[in-house]
This record gives C-alpha cells, structure tokens and sequence, in this order.
C-alpha cells in the first residue's frame, strides 16, 4: 500500500463530503491554512507548513498568526 508523506482530512458542517487530500509527488509538501472571523474580517490563525528537509526528514510545523513555532513533529521517511 502506497503511503504518502503528508495527508490532511477534515470536516465542516454543511459539507456532504468530507476535505481531504496530499501532495501528488513523492517529495511534494503541503501548506494549510486556518482562519477565523474576527467580527467583520477574517483572521489567519494558524499555519501548517509540511515539507521534506534537506536531510530527507519529514517535517510538520505550526505557527501561529505572527509566525511564531508552535509545535514541530518530525520523523524519517
């Protein structure tokens, strides 16, 4: 069974189907981002950057709306 990288599903009221999906190369990463409303504007709250590293590592960061880390996760590949 072929496993990618980086994969992301999720839900959202009012959706029949769920949103889901991952990068088509196998050296392909993935950005995500999340916002929010913030009275009559949106607002990003968070941003998920996945990618491979130079050393070939798969790594998954958060940071928050200034760009600061919130959480790191990385692993071999």
């Amino acid at each position: 069974m072929r496993v990618r990288n980086f994969y992301v599903t999720g839900s959202a009221d009012g959706r029949e189907t769920s949103i889901s999906g991952g990068p088509r190369t196998a050296n392909g990463g993935m950005e995500l981002k999340l916002f929010q409303r913030d009275e009559k504007s949106s607002t990003l709250v968070y941003f998920v950057d996945c990618r491979v590293d130079v050393d070939g590592a798969l790594a998954t960061r958060i940071y928050d709306r200034w760009g600061g880390l919130v959480a790191e996760h990385i692993t071999k590949r």
